[in-house]
């Protein structure tokens, strides 16, 4: 898995989940996964939750779960950019 992540998760927002297509990457520091970013597509045209500055917990098919914040919405194609708040739900160190 290394230190990205690219595939289906669900997006959890206001009690309702949504399958999203995540491609996600963790920025690695001092030997450790420090933080995340990436983005959430969901198709075509726009989702309720996809507001710039929204908090969202992200559930990987794992069940790992994490809390991202959207920084940036694309309407046209669906997309949303996020930065993780928190730990990193994926990655080598939770190969071991």
């Amino acid at each position: 898995m290394g230190n990205t992540y690219r595939g289906w998760a669900t997006v959890i927002a206001d009690g309702t989940g949504t399958a999203v297509e995540a491609d996600l990457y963790a920025i690695q520091e001092k030997g450790r996964l420090s933080a995340w970013h990436g983005s959430l597509h969901t198709g075509a045209g726009t989702s309720p939750w996809a507001v710039r500055g929204k908090t969202l917990d992200l559930r990987l098919p794992n069940g790992r779960q994490g809390e991202c914040v959207i920084t940036k919405v694309f309407p046209e194609t669906g997309r949303a950019e996020v930065t993780g708040n928190g730990p990193v739900p994926f990655g080598s160190e939770h190969e071991r």
